[in-house]
């Protein structure tokens, strides 16, 4: 059944990382519990030894995929994740590095490759996954342009190579199979995290991302349809969500009113 899943799968056009994520769920719940008798105790108690809510939120989101399909073609007749409740993930506010930090990051890189990815994160605003499925294919030099391709959501988008993380590509030695980094986006997120701890940023991989949110906003003066473009977000409320405040934004309120307008008495 799990097989079939996966057919059906790559049949409908899911991308290869969100196929393979829910193949592995599916294995490694079946070596536990049999996929046609599960309850929905077994589900939970699956699911509850993820430290995360995002984490046991993806698992149940596997799981009830595979159950649809399972009765959609008359493999199963019951779903046991049918009565368990949406698990909640608070959305923690975007913390981007400052520009110092990210100096840090790069400059003190290990490798060419580590401050590819970081810089991919900073200066681009790639998630990890897709720096992992970057390919140099996706490079364009002449045009200074990278090229996401099927990202979250399925969705392609384009965006403007800094002149910075150019010149880091040009040093990094091309893979034979094709890829800038060529890893995975979980290796990505560890190596970024090793990183970080070694330097004492605390901060996520992920807070790479709103770090280039926050400073192209900051640097485009608010233009948020480009800068959602450049992120892939179907909606600028998705983008602002990454942006925080900057220092930069205090010239701004210190001045909303000038002393020579205000009515002294």
């Amino acid at each position: 059944m799990i097989s079939k899943f996966a057919n059906d799968q790559r049949m409908r056009g899911l991308r290869p990382p969100t196929i393979k994520r829910r193949t592995w769920t599916l294995t490694k719940f079946s070596e536990t519990y049999e996929l046609a008798t599960a309850t929905r105790a077994d589900v939970e108690a699956f699911i509850v030894i993820q430290h995360t809510p995002a984490s046991r939120r993806a698992l149940l989101s596997d799981l009830r995929a595979f159950y649809a399909f399972a009765i959609d073609h008359d493999l199963l007749e019951h779903d046991p994740t049918a009565k368990i409740g949406k698990i909640i993930v608070h959305k923690r506010n975007a913390r981007p590095l400052t520009p110092t930090e990210v100096k840090r990051a790069v400059a003190s890189a290990r490798s060419a490759s580590l401050r590819v990815i970081v810089m991919l994160g900073a200066y681009a605003g790639f998630r990890v996954s897709e720096i992992a499925a970057l390919r140099w294919e996706h490079v364009d030099a002449d045009r200074g342009m990278l090229a996401v391709r099927a990202g979250k959501g399925d969705k392609d988008r384009d965006v403007m190579m800094a002149r910075q993380l150019a010149d880091a590509l040009v040093v990094l030695r091309h893979r034979s199979d094709g890829f800038v980094v060529g890893t995975t986006g979980a290796n990505v997120s560890q190596r970024v995290r090793g990183h970080f701890k070694r330097l004492g940023i605390v901060h996520r991989p992920h807070d790479l991302r709103a770090t280039f949110a926050t400073q192209s906003m900051t640097g485009s003066r608010g233009n948020v349809p480009l800068v959602q473009g450049w992120m892939g977000h179907s909606d600028p409320q998705t983008t602002m969500g990454y942006v925080t405040w900057v220092q930069e934004g205090r010239e701004i309120i210190d001045n909303l009113y000038p002393d020579d307008e205000v009515d002294a008495a």
